[in-house]
């Protein structure tokens, strides 16, 4: 994943030495990730958690509503991409009234 941190430290190694160190290197340190895993029994905890697109999928939508509850037009902000999204807002609206 790109946005993780190994994919970080990935294109950290390959800018200044090159895509081969940085496969190694970046190799070892999954390697050493779950030796510890496996052998201390502790869990992964990287430093950045990795959000998955249904999870900001669902957080523009969560945002949507509460922007909506306060009777703001998102369209006006630029959010609504898709005339679906407009549709929804116009609903909720609606459904407050």
């Amino acid at each position: 994943m790109k946005d993780s941190d190994l994919g970080k430290f990935f294109k950290k190694i390959a800018f200044r030495k090159g895509r081969q160190a940085a496969i190694t290197a970046t190799a070892r340190k999954i390697a050493v990730i779950l030796w510890n895993m496996v052998t201390k029994k502790e869990k992964y905890n990287p430093t950045n958690e990795y959000v998955f697109l249904d999870e900001k999928r669902r957080a523009i939508a969560l945002l949507r509503k509460k922007i909506s509850k306060f009777g703001i037009d998102p369209n006006e902000l630029g959010i609504f991409s898709r005339p679906s999204y407009k549709l929804a807002h116009e609903k909720i609206i609606s459904d407050n009234q």
